[in-house]
């Protein structure tokens, strides 16, 4: 009878308060006196009542008995700070809204997380873990704390590639500083993003990306590599000022980092395109004024002087068959005689017709020859500027006295002249580079 007064009066007194704490918005301090004497349900319906402007705090050093909040939905932020666990605790299926907070807390047994789902954040800074850690189908938060955590007793590993993220979430920052025993943390870091206070050096970012590294290609986790690989990378650079920016935006958009070999082959088929463009529009002056070279040079002289001659031969044809009209007309004036005005302009007439007819045909055929042979000129002069910037572009040396330094535009021509050759240099390289590592 006192035992079922005794918790009456606990149960009465946690609703009291829990009414009174939800009207003054007060945190509700949940003691051990409290959990032990009320049962999973009572202090559920309890806790559950709260909504987001309230916090429940569970004020004791340890936790005795085995804590079950599975299938929970709790609005408030709940803080566990500095409570040791000496049972196996559950948190499965369990909504955490507004955060909560295990910091200074320890592990002695099983935890599950398993399902749980994290609104906000979650802080487990200097939390002990020593016994097994299950975040299986956990929904990541917009902030996860591993601060200074203790790993150094935790039997197997927390992993944390099953978890997944909220609807609408791009990344979980996650904050690893202070950690000992990194490589017990397995992630895929395609779901993350590291967090770094504002204040924390350069050299201690570099060992948690290290390490990380290391445990990311240990467990051939390659997206994740390159993913934090990446932002390693870019980070070193910062470091390097100007040259390192300059450096950085060159990685990043010539091969993303090396992770993007094939942009290469891109790259150098546009740059081989453009300066072959250039190359064939100025082609006469280019192999005159900036470096000629002597068989490709002859042969497009000798292309170009076929066509010219073709030209003018065709014009010279076309003034002498102008003269056929009048040939055509005289059997139609001796007709005047023994024939009728009637048949004599029939006959013209059909003469006429037939002239105008042959030479519309002529006139075509002679068009049409001269389009293949401009064609013809067209391709050719292509091909030679497509050799000979392949020559510049690709070539490992060149003749320096070949240089033209006379006219006044000499400056450009040299300056033209020596983009495409160190551009070609660095397509080559790499592509040397994309072949030997492959």
């Amino acid at each position: 009878m006192n035992i079922k007064c005794l918790t009456l009066l606990l149960l009465l007194k946690c609703s009291i308060f829990c009414a009174i704490s939800f009207a003054q918005k007060r945190p509700i301090k949940i003691d051990s006196i409290l959990i032990n004497s009320l049962s999973n349900t009572q202090l559920r319906d309890s806790i559950e009542r709260l909504d987001s402007t309230h916090f429940v705090l569970f004020s004791f050093d340890t936790l005795r008995k085995e804590l079950n909040l599975s299938r929970w939905d709790i609005k408030a932020r709940v803080l566990f700070q500095g409570v040791f666990f000496k049972k196996q605790v559950e948190f499965v299926n369990t909504k955490f809204q507004e955060g909560v907070d295990f910091q200074s807390s320890t592990f002695a047994n099983e935890v599950n997380f398993n399902q749980t789902v994290f609104a906000k954040q979650v802080n487990f800074t200097k939390t002990a873990f020593k016994n097994k850690v299950n975040f299986k189908a956990a929904v990541l938060p917009h902030k996860l704390i591993f601060k200074e955590v203790n790993l150094e007793n935790l039997i197997g590993i927390i992993d944390l590639t099953d978890c997944r993220l909220q609807q609408s979430q791009v990344a979980c920052n996650i904050d690893l500083n202070g950690i000992k025993k990194l490589d017990k943390i397995l992630l895929l870091y395609t779901n993350f993003e590291l967090y770094f206070p504002d204040n924390y050096s350069f050299q201690n970012k570099s060992i948690i990306y290290e390490n990380l590294l290391s445990n990311l290609k240990k467990n051939g986790l390659q997206p994740s590599y390159e993913k934090l690989d990446v932002q390693y990378s870019k980070l070193k650079y910062q470091q390097k000022g100007l040259i390192g920016t300059v450096i950085n935006i060159f990685q990043r958009y010539w091969w993303y980092y090396g992770y993007r070999k094939d942009w290469v082959i891109g790259y150098t088929l546009l740059f081989l395109s453009l300066f072959t463009l250039i190359n064939w529009l100025l082609f006469h002056f280019i192999m005159k004024f900036m470096y000629p070279i002597d068989a490709i040079f002859s042969r497009y002289e000798k292309s170009k002087k076929e066509f010219l001659n073709y030209n003018s031969l065709v014009f010279k044809k076309r003034k002498v068959n102008r003269k056929r009209f009048i040939i055509y007309s005289i059997p139609a004036i001796l007709l005047i005689i023994p024939f009728g005005v009637e048949k004599i302009i029939i006959n013209t007439i059909n003469i006429f017709i037939e002239q105008r007819e042959s030479k519309i045909k002529r006139l075509v055929s002679i068009r049409y020859e001269r389009i293949k042979k401009l064609s013809a000129y067209w391709k050719d002069s292509a091909f030679l500027a497509f050799f000979y910037t392949s020559f510049i572009f690709f070539g490992v040396s060149f003749d320096p006295n070949k240089l033209k330094f006379k006219g006044s535009p000499w400056v450009i021509r040299i300056i033209y002249f020596f983009t495409v050759y160190v551009i070609g240099l660095l397509c080559l390289a790499y592509l040397i580079s994309f072949v030997i590592i492959r």
